[in-house]
């Protein structure tokens, strides 16, 4: 019974030294705050606008419009830029080089900046043609007046990608084995190789614009609404370059006077397969036959597909009513098989035609012949997987972790706010930014199975993609719960001399904890100094936090794949383990889907169009 007691006493009195030094609580977890990049309209050299992702190149900075590369997301992994020559005569001719350098986002000058240098080839992954016509640079890539990656290796063409007006721009290589995101993570400013894309609102109206915004590490909860659809990559998918596919249940039209129609003919049992395909120029690659006769039909009995035409303008290929016409006034609203339901408003859907004046570079308009969003595939195109493209992304969310291999969609909530949060190479959500303790260490729901195999349904969350935490309350019994008995007499007189003992061993512990700590601190705070650039540390001020760039394959540890651990005070850890990481490479076909055949058109003399400036 003594060596009960005994053991007893011991027992606690260790267990209260464990609490004194370490607050018996869980360990923290935190994360660098999401990268925020603002997409909408932007001003480049020339003075013209140009809508993208607004990312700066060189010392001093040169800003240009870039698009995400999600147009071939298995293979697209580098930056790629044009030069002065922006090669746009190779599908096109007319343009003068301020027109091209509208077409193109910008145009990147060496000659104007201090910083360019040639990167070693193995400094970056190997992209098949037509990527592979380029010359590389290393530059400083300026994301926001927070971050630059320092020697970033970019591709500079050196022709024409063939990419047609499908997709014209610079690119962020975002894909499996992105340098970008590789960099980020490897230096510890973001927690996963994730993020996000609001395309905003730029809408026939307006009075309702709104930039978008590209966050990496994480997303923009303040920009979702209702619960998060969670949905596995279809890895090597057949017609889906961005291994994104979804499948439909229903499209419906919304009409003003509050009917709703179905394009499915009455059938919810049919759905359609579908390629989620951000950087493609229209709201959707829809089948002819049923569903673009159908929405004719139903918008206007005496129209068919031949009374339209194609936009050759900045939405490429999409619908364009002829003059005389009355467009479709009604909303749409796509419903998935996962139980996401996305409306699109009709100012996002009807649009007027938009060009560049090839000359001038000016972004111009035609309100005469307004573009219907939708590029129907008929043909030889009639058998293609259809698509969801950049103008769904106004009037939904999507979030991508290829480090889990799966991709989230919302509702969105078009709005200025912004409410970031990070999230974790397992797909959690980490709210806190510095290392405060968290009350749970469960990963969000919004990570759920989201289906097996390619191509499989997704989960959705309980909420906007953020975690639980518990309350900082200790939780009462629950019903089924053992309650220990009162302690014995014997054992409390034991604890209260233990707790005197225990006092003196806790004072010397935080005392030789404290005089740790600050040796560490100053220790770090030297190292600092001498590499502030590459610490790992997250800026939570103004100053631009300049990161220098390091090869993934002599990057230390498992740039892909490690979880980094939390240090004390506000610094991110970014060491992992010296296993080098392997550049991954993946099969691609550089092949366009063949172009849509044109539409036939009724006889008939056009009025010339009348064009205005884009404010």
């Amino acid at each position: 019974m003594i060596l009960q007691r005994s053991s007893a006493w011991w027992h606690t009195l260790a267990w209260l030294v464990i609490c004194s030094v370490f607050t018996c609580s869980k360990a923290a977890r935190c994360a660098p705050p999401p990268i925020a990049v603002p997409f909408g309209n932007v001003t480049l050299s020339s003075n013209n606008i140009r809508r993208g992702v607004e990312v700066s190149v060189g010392t001093p900075p040169q800003q240009f419009a870039f698009m995400p590369a999600w147009s071939a997301s298995r293979t697209v992994n580098n930056t790629y830029l044009y030069g002065t020559d922006g090669h746009c005569g190779g599908w096109e001719p007319g343009f003068t080089r301020v027109g091209c350098t509208t077409l193109r986002g910008g145009a990147y000058d060496s000659s104007k900046s201090e910083s360019p240098k040639t990167p070693p080839r193995d400094s970056y992954p190997s992209d098949p043609a037509p990527f592979n016509q380029m010359e590389y640079v290393a530059e400083t890539l300026k994301l926001n007046s927070d971050t630059s990656v320092l020697d970033f290796p970019m591709g500079v063409a050196t022709d024409d990608l063939g990419k047609q007006a499908y997709y014209p721009q610079m690119t962020l290589g975002l894909g499996s084995n992105s340098t970008l995101l590789n960099a980020l993570k490897a230096s510890g400013k973001i927690a996963s190789r994730t993020f996000s894309f609001f395309a905003g609102r730029f809408g026939r109206i307006p009075s309702g614009h709104v930039d978008g915004a590209v966050a990496f590490g994480g997303y923009d909860k303040a920009k979702v609404t209702g619960r998060g659809h969670t949905f596995p990559f279809s890895r090597g998918s057949v017609g889906c370059e961005s291994d994104m596919v979804v499948s439909i249940s229903d499209i419906e039209l919304n009409f003003p006077d509050g009917t709703d129609m179905s394009l499915f003919e009455g059938s919810r049992s049919q759905s359609i397969t579908t390629c989620i395909s951000p950087s493609l120029p229209v709201f959707m690659n829809m089948p002819l036959r049923p569903y673009v006769e159908k929405m004719l039909a139903l918008s206007n009995e005496s129209l068919t597909i031949f009374d339209l035409q194609r936009s050759t303008g900045l939405n490429f290929w999409n619908l364009r009513y002829l003059p005389g016409y009355t467009p479709y006034n009604g909303d749409m609203t796509i419903k998935f098989v996962s139980g996401l339901s996305v409306r699109v408003p009709n100012d996002l859907l009807v649009v007027p035609e938009t060009d560049i004046d090839r000359s001038t570079g000016v972004i111009k308009t035609d309100p005469s012949g307004p573009n219907l969003l939708i590029n129907s595939m008929q043909d030889i195109n009639s058998n293609d997987m259809a698509a969801l493209g950049t103008t769904f992304l106004s009037a939904a969310y999507l979030m991508v972790n290829q480090d889990t291999d799966r991709f989230t969609l919302w509702a969105a909530n078009p709005t200025t706010e912004s409410d970031l949060v990070a999230v974790d190479e397992t797909g959690a959500d980490v709210t806190a930014t510095t290392c405060t303790a968290s009350a749970s260490a469960t990963p969000s729901s919004r990570g759920g199975s989201g289906g097996d195999g390619d191509g499989g349904e997704g989960t959705s969350d309980s909420g906007g993609g953020s975690s639980e935490s518990a309350s900082p309350n200790a939780p009462s019994p629950q019903e089924g719960s053992s309650v220990p008995a009162a302690l014995p007499t014997g054992l409390i007189a034991g604890v209260a001399v233990g707790a005197v003992v225990a006092g003196g061993l806790i004072a010397a512990a935080v005392f030789w904890l404290l005089r740790r700590r600050k040796k560490k601190a100053a220790a770090a705070a030297a190292a600092a100094t001498a590499a502030s650039a590459t610490d790992g540390s997250w800026n939570s001020g103004d100053q631009d936090e300049k990161i220098a760039y390091v090869p993934v394959n002599e990057a230390p540890g498992d740039v892909l794949g490690h979880v980094q651990h939390e240090v004390h005070g506000n610094s991110f850890s970014a060491e992992m383990p010296a296993s080098a990481v392997r550049l991954h490479q993946h099969s691609f076909s550089a092949e366009m889907p063949a172009s849509p055949a044109p539409l036939h058109h009724t006889p008939g003399a056009r009025s010339p169009p009348e064009w205005h400036e884009l404010a």
